[in-house]
């Protein structure tokens, strides 16, 4: 969670630090490239699948039925086992 620094003088010295850490920026670096490679890729795969959302649709709605069946037996009261 973001909050105000309470001291302002102290948050502006740590902060010109990170910026100056070197580690830190390559880090930053590598993570960002990697992001967006990453999200280049979900936003390809999800155009893709879009096309198919009429297809998951039908198979919902196919599915709904059996749900209610499946409930119905699995709230049933469990048989007494032996012994």
């Amino acid at each position: 969670m973001i909050s105000t620094p309470q001291d302002l003088k102290q948050y502006k010295i740590h902060l010109r630090q990170a910026l100056n850490n070197k580690f830190l920026g390559a880090t930053l670096d590598t993570f960002a490239t990697a992001f967006r490679a990453s999200r280049a890729k979900r936003i390809r795969r999800v155009s893709i699948s879009r096309g198919s959302s009429a297809e998951i649709a039908r198979g919902k709605d196919e599915s709904i039925p059996a749900a209610g069946g499946a409930f119905r037996t699995a709230s049933r009261p469990m048989p007494k086992l032996p012994g």
